[in-house]
């Protein structure tokens, strides 16, 4: 690895640093690896999964749409066929168990090879570098999805580029061996071609020639993206799916990622109801992107950065500002240059002259800012970080403590994915015509036998039946698709599918509620699968524990302080299961059964938890229990945390004499 000049001489006396230096990038792959191994909660693992079964099934790669009966003819393009083919094939392997490990181990290749590009052919202190990798992986999407895989395709192929940059002797094949492996990766391949043209015409108009060993290359690695299963289709996707970004498009309010992340904080970043909470992703990977933006203008203005480079950052900023799922490639293909255009040029041939550039014009700041002591300090501090939020991660309180739905471990999350809901439909062989909301269409895919309503496949579904989708949107239209499509069962979250709540609970004549939990909602039509009665909120009460007056009034004041170890070695809960499922139970009109699970999320949460409290105070006001009511809500403001429906009920509940206390 290369290191600062200026350092070699300290770290020959300094054995120290080098051993800190290594601690703490130990410590932060721990830090990665325990963030990625978190419960499965992508939409489209399903998807894949799927894809890969029917792949190995028929032995070629489908060409038309499979998977729905709403657009059985439309085009399936699958340029994810090599990723689902890996997918499929290691959880046939090792279940969820190695589909989270494989995962993994492209995130850590992906935080390996930006910290690696961050000092190729430039020294900078390692100690920089680090803050910046231990931000990236705070901040960085977990996600089991392709991306991770175009992460990696990313940063070798803007590794061979540099590696040309400093020797034009360097070989170019790899270029067309990874944008071959990408094209049938990800759709994404587009921007293999976009970063070979900005090198390409970076160089050339710094060099005034063109360099023709570099074209020949930049032609075969465009002509690379020929060799998929579709030919001119599969290389013209990324063109087709590049016009569901622009603003008019209706994916954009269809599918959620499509929307832009904002530049700038926002008042929900920083306060969670009311109160300051500013430990969270979000917020950070917005300060690391107005952290890069502010670095390279001042980098571009001081004139540290080539030309290419400074492409290649529009480039990749234009793209990040158009979907938010695009700020990962910003970050992975950014972050090394800015990083390197605060060092010194280093290469074999230049090394002496680097030396004594760097000595003459940087003693004095390298003594100030690169001693070897304030680095020790910096990576300290950086080591003790990873050390603390390592088992934070490991026992669920980071996830608990931020409100997240995330978990430690392997399995499916069913507080996301529809699992114990398909679960449901399989064991009780309710294979009819199921009408899906778009998040479950992934998941239900892979986990049920029948072909599904739709799933987030944009280019297969089409922009016309998107829109007639979109219409699910309000009761009314949602019941012009259900007379049109006639469902046996209607499958949906009903945090997201406040239109499908009302819709189905209020037609009782037709639609019959056959089971909820805390992410999924599923209503059978009159007259199919009549072995599966109603569910009632009397036959669901009749299953739960009853609690006593007293019990009700002990949890209300149940006092939620820890240990001061208990974030590190004792497992943590935040209700999420009890807190989604009481909601919905207040949407359908089952009061006494809402409390009840709210009672529940405050018994088995291990952290204070004022959503519930806030919850409970709604639920205790609607049957006219007005001084539990008032004690829910002192309780949620109490805490420091602030909301109009609480200050608003506490008043009324306190200014009429005539409610009960």
């Amino acid at each position: 690895m290369i290191l600062p000049i200026p350092l070699r001489t300290y770290l020959e006396s300094h054995s120290k640093l080098r051993w800190w230096n290594a601690l703490t990038l130990a410590g932060i792959a721990a830090l990665a690896l325990a963030l990625s191994f978190r419960e499965i909660f992508s939409p489209d693992i399903g998807l894949h999964l799927a894809a890969g079964r029917w792949i190995i099934e028929h032995g070629s790669i489908p060409a038309t749409d499979v998977f729905t009966y709403t657009v059985p003819g439309n085009d399936y393009v699958d340029l994810y066929w090599l990723y689902q083919l890996l997918m499929t094939g290691a959880d046939k392997l090792g279940g969820e168990f190695m589909l989270v490990l494989v995962n993994s181990l492209f995130i850590l290749t992906t935080l390996y090879l930006l910290f690696y590009r961050s000092h190729f052919g430039k020294t900078i202190p390692l100690a920089v570098s680090l803050v910046v990798l231990f931000c990236v992986t705070l901040t960085i999407n977990y996600e089991i999805r392709p991306h991770v895989v175009s992460w990696v395709y990313l940063n070798l192929l803007i590794l061979v580029l540099d590696r040309f940059i400093l020797d034009p002797r360097r070989a170019l094949w790899p270029i067309i061996l990874l944008m071959v492996l990408w094209v049938n990766t990800q759709p994404t391949f587009i921007l293999g071609c976009g970063v070979i043209a900005a090198y390409w015409t970076g160089i050339a108009i710094q060099n005034k020639r063109i360099d023709r060993r570099l074209s020949r290359f930049f032609a075969f690695g465009v002509a690379a993206c020929l060799l998929n299963p579709y030919f001119l289709k599969g290389a013209l996707l990324p063109f087709v799916q590049f016009g569901f970004l622009q603003g008019a498009s209706v994916y954009k309010t269809l599918i959620a990622e499509y929307a832009p992340m904002p530049i700038m904080i926002q008042y929900d970043d920083l306060f969670h109801l009311g109160k300051l909470s500013i430990f969270q992703p979000l917020l950070l990977l917005k300060a690391l992107r107005l952290s890069l933006i502010a670095g390279l203008v001042v980098q571009v203005l001081r004139k540290k950065m080539p030309l290419h480079e400074i492409i290649l950052a529009l480039m990749f900023f234009y793209i990040g500002m158009l979907a938010e799922k695009n700020t990962g490639y910003l970050v992975v293909a950014v972050t090394p240059f800015l990083l390197r255009s605060f060092g010194v040029s280093v290469s074999q041939n230049q090394e002496v002259d680097a030396a004594k550039k760097a000595k003459a014009t940087n003693t004095q700041r390298v003594s100030r800012f690169r001693s070897p002591q304030r680095m020790m300090a910096t990576c300290a501090v950086l080591f003790v970080c990873c050390l603390l939020i390592v088992p934070r991660t490991i026992t669920n309180d980071l996830y608990s403590v931020l409100r997240y739905s995330d978990r430690f471990g392997s399995a499916y999350n069913n507080r996301v994915l529809p699992v114990q809901a398909a679960a449901f439909l399989v064991n009780n062989h309710l294979d009819g015509r199921i009408m899906n909301h778009i998040s479950f269409g992934g998941y239900f895919m892979h986990a049920l036998p029948q072909q599904i309503f739709i799933d987030g496949r944009n280019e297969v579904i089409g922009e016309s039946f998107a829109r007639e989708y979109v219409k699910s949107s309000t009761p009314e239209g949602l019941d012009e698709l259900v007379r049109r499509y006639r469902p046996d069962i209607a499958a949906f979250p009903h945090k997201e599918g406040l239109s499908w709540v009302s819709y189905f609970s209020r037609d009782t004549l037709n639609w019959r509620l056959a089971y909820f939990d805390e992410v999924a909602a599923l209503y059978l039509r009159r007259n199919y699968a009549e072995h599966i009665p109603r569910l009632t909120e009397h036959l669901f009460a009749s299953a739960r524990q009853r609690r006593t007056i007293a019990d009700v009034d002990s949890l209300l004041r149940k006092d939620f302080k820890r240990g001061l170890l208990d974030p590190f070695v004792r497992g943590q809960y935040f209700p999420v299961k009890e807190s989604e499922s009481s909601v919905f139970c207040s949407y359908i009109g089952w009061r006494f059964s809402a409390i009840s699970l709210g009672l529940d999320a405050i018994e088995r949460s291990t952290i204070e938890c004022p959503e519930v409290f806030l919850n409970l105070g709604n639920y205790f006001f609607s049957v006219q229990d007005y001084r539990r009511s008032a004690v829910c809500f002192e309780r949620f403001l109490s805490e420091g945390y602030s909301h109009p429906t609480a200050i608003a009920m506490l008043r009324v509940i306190r200014g009429e004499p005539s409610l009960k206390r």
